[in-house]
């Protein structure tokens, strides 16, 4: 049978590629067409993923400050 633990890692690996290729694909996008929306999907697509790594590292904050002025 399978181990509940090692199910639950091999699905944050897969969550984490299938985040990384999704941003991969909007940067593909927006270099090419330029697109402001897409660019701003992508940064949107950015934090949510910064945020699930943060949540699963045991950080509880969901809204982290923004230091870039």
């Amino acid at each position: 049978m399978y181990d509940s633990k090692n199910v639950c890692n091999y699905l944050l690996k897969v969550k984490r590629k299938v985040c990384f290729l999704v941003i991969d694909f909007t940067w593909k996008v927006f270099s090419q067409t330029g697109n402001i929306e897409t660019y701003l999907l992508m940064k949107e697509l950015e934090k949510e993923s910064d945020i699930m790594e943060n949540n699963q590292n045991g950080s509880t904050n969901d809204h982290p400050i923004e230091t870039n002025m």
